[in-house]
């Protein structure tokens, strides 16, 4: 599985994110979801190889298409916080965190098991959905910080 990254490319940058090589045979059960790929230079992303893989709930901003048969994909501004200013782990790389408004917030799909963090160690998942990309912000299903559970 290949799910919930950040993959971010510069104006200076022509990349080949995934490309899967001609094997013997294609590979199988690849799984490929909740990633996001945001790019300021030039995009691609070949599967023609990839057998039967399943492509779902990723999110495309920039000159990179994605596939055309992923009826669930993003391809509006994700909204992140500041793309391609980071330059160290954690605190630096905050910019590539969603906004409140992003679309990519409750987007996702659920695979089973995320993990208990995202990469800056909130909780995955939070309320009853996944986000797409790298970073899990706080869901309209979760209860805020410092504010009491509502129960009817």
């Amino acid at each position: 599985r290949f799910h919930n990254n950040t993959v971010f490319t510069g104006a200076e940058h022509d990349s080949a994110v995934l490309r899967i090589l001609d094997q013997p045979a294609p590979p199988t059960g690849l799984i490929l979801a909740n990633n996001l790929f945001y790019t300021l230079g030039t995009m691609s992303l070949d599967l023609s190889l990839a057998g039967d893989a399943q492509v779902m709930h990723n999110a495309y901003f920039g000159s990179i298409d994605g596939p055309e048969d992923e009826p669930e994909a993003v391809r509006d501004d994700p909204k992140l916080a500041q793309p391609g200013v980071g330059t160290t782990l954690r605190e630096g790389l905050k910019g590539y965190q969603t906004h409140e408004d992003s679309p990519l917030r409750d987007a996702g799909i659920r695979l089973g098991d995320h993990g208990n963090h995202d990469f800056w160690g909130n909780s995955v998942p939070r309320g009853e959905v996944i986000d797409i990309g790298a970073h899990q912000g706080p869901s309209d299903n979760e209860a805020q910080p410092d504010q009491p559970v509502q129960t009817p």
